[in-house]
């Protein structure tokens, strides 16, 4: 069996809309999309086959992690800008983990205070600065158009870049992919940001969870 998920992307690579239904298709199967548009499914269900064994996602390019994806290329389009003492927007290149916190961690009071959207790269201020396209967000737009007005971002990357940063961004924006083996135990939460009303926390709800250890959705 196959299981796979469809997305419809813009010309930048980040996803226009998530499919929120895997389909499982087995060897010489075709599928349509006739079982969605086109009213209700018609045919006789079939059983589930045997399921494979799990292999290594990196080794079949299938996980996009910010060490192994998103790093590469901000070292080498933006470092000149965010490296040293004082870097631009407090994003130091640098290339250790204190790099991905100061993406993906909300600085309150901050204009955005959150430069990324975890699952989403449209609605990311991160990559709306680098194609310069906030997508009808008026506050985002007036901060991408007075940076890129002083130095511009939207000529920085290739179609390839887009791709690949939207695509890791989409999928989870997770730090890096743990093979079997590398982590002996599950790693722990050691801060919530903001703290949770109780223990409900609703999907999609900007609760940011910090763990003791790099973790992504390869992991769990």
């Amino acid at each position: 069996n196959h299981t796979t998920a469809w997305d419809l992307i813009g010309h930048n690579g980040a996803a226009i809309v998530h499919e929120r239904v895997w389909n499982s298709v087995q060897p010489g199967e075709v599928r349509s999309c006739t079982g969605c548009h086109e009213g209700p499914f018609p045919y006789t269900p079939r059983e589930i086959g045997p399921l494979p064994e799990a292999t290594d996602l990196r080794a079949r390019g299938e996980v996009y992690t910010f060490v192994d994806h998103a790093l590469p290329i901000l070292q080498n389009r933006c470092q000149t800008c965010h490296l040293g003492d004082n870097p631009g927007g407090g994003l130091n290149l640098r290339g250790d983990r204190n790099t991905f916190d100061a993406l993906v961690t909300p600085v309150p009071e901050r204009l955005p205070e959150a430069y990324m959207q975890n699952g989403d790269a449209r609605g990311s201020f991160f990559f709306q600065l680098l194609t310069g396209d906030a997508h009808g967000d008026e506050i985002h737009q007036a901060r991408i158009d007075a940076i890129n007005s002083s130095v511009d971002h939207t000529a920085l990357l290739t179609p390839e870049e887009y791709f690949k940063l939207a695509t890791w961004i989409d999928t989870g924006g997770g730090f890096a992919y743990l093979i079997a083996g590398e982590a002996t135990t599950v790693p722990q939460v050691i801060g919530v940001l903001p703290p949770p009303d109780g223990n409900n926390i609703p999907q999609n709800s900007g609760i940011v969870v910090r763990f003791n250890a790099p973790i992504d959705r390869a992991t769990v």
